[in-house]
C-alpha cells in the first residue's frame, strides 16, 4: 500500500498527515477504548455470573492495555533519544507480558465456563 510522500529539498521527504502509522496507532487507540467500553457494559450488566464477569472484565481490560501499550511502542518507534528508547522498551515488555497475562486469563474463562456444563 503506497504512502503519499511530498519531496523536500534535497531528497529529503516529508510524509502526509495520515501514514501507515498513525493508521496503526489510531485504529489501537479505538481498539483501547472499545475493549474498555466493553468492560464497563459487563460491569453493568447482571446477565452472567459474578465470576465470569469478572474474568471477562479482567480479559477486556488486559486487551485494553495491550492495545494501548502497542499504540506506544508504534509513536516511539524510532524516535532518538533516552525517552524514546525507554518508551519503546516498557510499553513493549508490557505488550508481552499482557500477551501472556491473556492467554492466562482466557484459559481460567474456558475453565470455569466448561465446569459449569458439567455440574448442569
Amino acid at each position: 500500500m503506497p504512502v503519499l510522500l511530498y519531496k523536500m529539498e534535497k531528497g529529503k521527504e516529508m510524509s502526509t498527515l495520515f501514514t501507515m502509522r498513525s493508521m496503526h496507532v489510531s485504529l489501537e487507540i479505538w481498539g483501547a477504548i472499545f475493549c474498555l467500553i466493553m468492560a464497563f457494559c459487563m460491569h453493568l450488566s447482571k446477565n452472567f455470573p459474578l465470576g465470569k464477569r469478572k474474568l471477562l472484565m479482567i480479559l477486556d481490560c488486559s486487551v485494553a492495555v495491550l492495545l494501548s501499550m502497542d499504540s506506544i511502542a508504534w509513536t516511539f518507534r524510532g524516535n532518538e533519544g533516552i525517552l524514546g528508547y525507554w518508551m519503546v522498551r516498557i510499553s513493549n515488555f508490557l505488550v508481552f507480558l499482557m500477551s501472556d497475562e491473556l492467554m492466562l486469563v482466557y484459559h481460567l474463562y474456558l475453565c470455569s465456563y466448561f465446569s459449569d456444563r458439567k455440574t448442569s
